[in-house]
């Protein structure tokens, strides 16, 4: 019986420092975004319509606002993800309204109504020496009286390595 609640209390604990790092991932991630500098990051987004829409750009570091990136406060629930080696990774659901609340001001234009994001999760990946190498953001939307339901939405961006 000893045994069993020795058990469960490492379990507990373990579940907690799950979460622990997951959090210390996202804010690796959130940091590493803040300080990259010359370099560029490629984007891809696609909604998943039943004409799927599909974008992609290569955007100098420089000319994005990556400083201004707030994960620590637009996620909730951080967990772990299983990655490359070498990666430490996490996945944490996106609390919408406030990550839209901040970034209004710095986003251009959207052709996507905002208050149509549904729902949205994100994935980072950070590698030991603290660069992220990819933002992954999925969710889905409500397209509008048109169309009945929910479209799925990706959105990367890969941090591309410095050349040497």
């Amino acid at each position: 019986m000893r045994g069993i609640g020795f058990a469960a209390v490492a379990l507990l604990l373990a579940g907690c420092g799950a979460s622990h790092d997951a959090r210390g991932t996202i804010r690796r991630a959130e940091a590493g975004l803040g300080r990259l500098d010359g370099g560029t990051i490629e984007v891809r987004a696609t909604v998943h319509a039943l004409i799927p829409v599909e974008r992609s750009a290569r955007l100098r570091t420089d000319d994005l606002p990556l400083s201004k990136l707030d994960l620590t406060h637009w996620t909730k629930r951080p967990r772990r993800l299983d990655c490359a080696r070498g990666l430490e990774c996490a996945r944490a659901d996106v609390d919408i309204q406030a990550a839209l609340r901040d970034l209004d001001p710095l986003l251009p234009s959207l052709r996507v109504d905002a208050d149509s994001i549904r729902s949205a999760r994100v994935d980072v990946a950070v590698a030991r020496d603290g660069r992220p190498r990819w933002l992954r953001l999925h969710g889905e939307l409500h397209p509008g009286e048109l169309m009945p339901g929910s479209v799925p939405f990706d959105v990367d961006l890969e941090v591309e390595r410095p050349s040497a």
